[in-house]
């Protein structure tokens, strides 16, 4: 069993929560969450995807500045700022966990898209024949249109 961590932001002991395979650790009063490393992608991801390491968008996350947290895993290190312009949580630079509340968890899954399979060849030909038969209706129409303007212009009846 893990060791309860202690919250860095108001030093409640966390509980662990089992979520699609990941544990994360969840502060009861605050409602804030810590991801060990690789534990948001895979919570982002569903489950799907799994490394040991750090993924890259964890490791792309911008720095914004030093946060008044504390990691609730190396204790008494000073956590850093990081993420986008209206968007900004706490990460350690130590062991790179993240702690995010609710809100930031929710504003993150929308920021965060994961990369989709490559369609297959059969799927770019239906998509290609659909698209093909949708502009020769188009084309259709707009040949009527010119015609019936063009009869308009004549002085003839649009018919």
């Amino acid at each position: 069993m893990r060791a309860k961590l202690k919250c860095g932001h108001c030093g409640t002991r966390m509980t662990a929560i089992e979520s699609r395979g990941v544990t994360i650790d969840w502060c009861e009063l605050c409602q804030g969450i810590w991801f060990d490393p690789s534990e948001l992608v895979t919570t982002l991801t569903n489950g799907e995807r799994r490394t040991g390491e750090r993924d890259p968008f964890e490791r792309s996350l911008p720095r914004r500045g030093l946060s008044v947290m504390s990691c609730p895993r190396c204790r008494p290190g000073l956590m850093v700022a990081v993420g986008w312009e209206g968007l900004s949580f706490t990460q350690c630079p130590k062991c790179h966990g993240v702690f995010l509340d609710r809100p930031q968890l929710a504003a993150v899954k929308e920021r965060y898209r994961v990369p989709s399979r490559a369609p297959s060849s059969g799927e770019v030909a239906d998509a290609l024949s659909a698209s093909a038969k949708g502009l020769a209706r188009w084309a259709e129409v707009l040949w009527s249109l010119a015609r019936t303007v063009g009869r308009l212009k004549l002085g003839l009846p649009a018919v």
